[in-house]
């Protein structure tokens, strides 16, 4: 029996630590793996004015390149899956809760706006030929979660095109797996109450978690909020659940999952899974864990 190399690679990209791991093929697969990461980054981010999203947002139209119609394809989907639980066109309510700036430059405590709930229809206009899109008035794009998912997505299926036997990309949280290696991957998800791990072991498809206990601020008025909002209202969300986790046979699609997670009872979100082929995890603040799926 052949042995296969196993190379892994760790490195900063997307506001967040990555994590990718190839076994099998070319030894150049991982460095190809960050610049197509770095790539997309440059593409989606919202903390640059040049990049494709942030002109979006500014013009309030725009042509798209392929990576960036499937980002926009993929959160109108998953709002439509979610009956809007899940919103990506949050941009503006974000800022306006403080989350102006890449997360690691925000400061103690961060000027706030006023809060609007989500546009009800953020697409005003689209043409799936020419990936062209108009945003309706108050409507911007934010790839947050969802484009770290789809990103996992995208390389590990150019990992696997490239010659790799299979594959592990984590942004993050979220991450992807193809191919065989022979055993399950062994993924640990933090448990919110202690820091300790809980175990998740996984063959194939996505996994993201979502928690309101990360990238939390102090705002001007002496409270505090955290970047996951309720698109109901633009505020950070106050929901049950501190934690949540989702697998899904797509990253993206996991993420999608476990913001909703988040914010439903126990029994619709295993039915939520359930209706995805998916799994998940929630956790309460008093340490409360719960499988679902």
């Amino acid at each position: 029996m052949r042995l296969l190399t196993r190379r892994e690679h760790r490195f900063p990209a997307m506001g967040t630590r990555c994590h990718v791991v190839v076994v099998g093929g070319d030894s150049q697969l991982p460095a190809g793996a960050e610049a197509r990461i770095r790539e997309l980054q440059g593409r989606w981010t919202r903390f640059e004015p040049d990049s494709e999203i942030s002109r979006l947002n500014a013009l309030g139209s725009a042509t798209l390149s392929p990576d960036s119609w499937r980002l926009l394809a993929a959160g109108v989907v998953g709002r439509a899956l979610t009956d809007g639980r899940f919103d990506p066109f949050l941009e503006r309510q974000i800022v306006a809760a403080g989350y102006a700036r890449d997360f690691a430059e925000l400061t103690d405590t961060q000027p706030t706006g006023t809060a609007r709930a989500a546009v009800a229809r953020p697409i005003q206009s689209w043409d799936r030929r020419r990936r062209w899109v108009r945003l309706a008035p108050g409507a911007a794009l934010d790839s947050g979660g969802l484009g770290k998912g789809l990103a996992a997505d995208l390389v590990s299926a150019e990992l696997m095109a490239a010659g790799a036997v299979a594959c592990l990309v984590n942004l993050g949280g979220d991450l992807r797996v193809r191919g065989d290696k022979g055993t399950p991957w062994e993924i640990g998800i933090d448990r919110e109450s202690d820091g300790e791990s809980l175990s998740v072991r996984l063959t194939a498809g996505g996994l993201a978690t979502s928690s309101v206990s990360r990238r939390r601020w102090g705002t001007a008025d002496g409270g505090n909020a955290h970047h996951l909002l309720d698109p109901r209202t633009g505020r950070p969300l106050r929901g049950r659940w501190v934690g949540a986790t989702a697998i899904a046979p797509q990253a993206w699609l996991a993420e999608v999952l476990s913001k909703v997670l988040l914010q439903v009872d126990q029994r619709r979100g295993a039915r939520l899974l359930a209706r995805h082929r998916g799994g998940g995890v929630i956790q309460g603040p008093d340490g409360q864990v719960v499988t679902l799926g």
